[in-house]
């Protein structure tokens, strides 16, 4: 048979691998070579089943690992149970276990990872990275897992995102792909990815580097994690730092509603230079002072919007924000929906665990 490799509709990534597999388990022979069109693949498979063990022949329920490397695909405690008749409903939050999304546009490999990392996580899984962005903002998972090529949005636009928001940069990210070149990973470090897998990964492998990344994130946190907690209700000092950084706060609050309060108006208010300034929310959980600013006139906003009857404009107004549609693109790229779409789904259902996390 002869496939052009650059069609749109022959697929990329890990289908030759795959291929490769399959043949070669039915003792078979591929073999490639270059023509004037594109890159001739031949498969060479014997006829009929006499070459086959009776092993090979008989017949099993489930599929097997597709995700362990090797020449051989072992049966082993990693069986993909996925594909059994069972209601997705039936997989319910435990609360002693980290939460993962994972982000795969095929899937059937979205259904198999979904099946191999629930035993040891809570796992949400999404069709695509606009499908995440929003779950991701509000929900802020323990780590995401997102292939890299996937339609509209890639992983690493979807991984540079993550990093790029306050509320989230904190957030481990593995990116899988089957394109293992060197550009692939390149653009994967660029985007701030923790770690870089490539398909086919081994179980052993996808599960230690998920538990690797939480572990290093939670050490980082521990070390780094600022001396102050907010109250959206009425701000508050949570530890005994230093004055300067409850000046800060205070400030920020002070000032909430003031559309032109920016970094140069908070050090003038505060009494420190920038540079002194930048150097102090470094020491205390590496967070630029507009980055700050913007963090918190966006997580009070929504505080206002989940837990007051009040229109969107009138809360655009408390937050420092002069024009309606600034706030809402502003809001959208930081929660990845619109305050609307924010009212909707948390308005009725203050308790809702994913906002408690949000203010926390």
């Amino acid at each position: 048979m002869q496939v052009n490799p650059y069609d749109a509709n022959s697929g990329s990534g890990v289908g030759l691998n795959l291929t490769k597999l399959l043949v070669e388990l039915h003792h078979g022979q591929v073999s490639a070579r270059n023509v004037e069109d594109g890159v001739e693949f031949r498969v060479l498979v014997p006829v009929g089943k006499d070459h086959l063990t009776q092993e090979e022949l008989s017949v099993t329920s489930r599929y097997k690992d597709l995700y362990t490397k090797g020449p051989e695909i072992r049966l082993d405690s990693h069986e993909d149970e996925t594909f059994a008749q069972e209601a997705p409903a039936e997989d319910k939050a435990v609360r002693t276990r980290r939460n993962l999304v994972v982000v795969e546009d095929d899937a059937e490999t979205r259904e198999y990872l979904r099946g191999l990392l629930r035993g040891s996580y809570n796992v949400t899984v999404c069709a695509d990275a606009q499908e995440a962005w929003p779950l991701i903002t509000t929900s802020l998972p323990d780590a995401v897992v997102t292939d890299l090529v996937m339609p509209g949005m890639s992983g690493s636009e979807l991984c540079a995102r993550i990093r790029q928001n306050p509320a989230t940069n904190h957030i481990p990210v593995i990116i899988l792909t089957g394109q293992d070149g060197e550009q692939e990973q390149q653009e994967a470090v660029d985007s701030g990815a923790d770690k870089f897998l490539s398909k086919p990964v081994s179980v052993a492998l996808l599960l230690g580097s998920i538990a690797q990344v939480i572990a290093a994130r939670d050490t980082v946190r521990g070390k780094y994690t600022p001396g102050l907690e907010y109250d959206y209700s009425g701000i508050k000092m949570g530890s005994a730092d230093e004055k300067l950084m409850r000046r800060i706060v205070e400030s920020i609050q002070t000032h909430l509603d003031d559309p032109d309060f920016d970094v140069a108006a908070l050090c003038l208010d505060v009494g420190i230079s920038r540079v002194h300034l930048n150097r102090k929310l470094k020491e205390n959980g590496n967070v630029p002072p507009s980055v700050l600013i913007k963090s918190y006139r966006m997580k009070q906003a929504a505080y206002l919007l989940a837990n007051n009857k009040v229109n969107v404009s009138e809360v655009a107004y408390r937050v420092g924000f002069s024009s309606h549609s600034y706030f809402s693109s502003s809001f959208r790229e930081f929660f990845g929906m619109t305050p609307r779409e924010f009212v909707t789904r948390f308005s009725d259902n203050p308790d809702d665990e994913q906002l408690k996390k949000l203010f926390e």
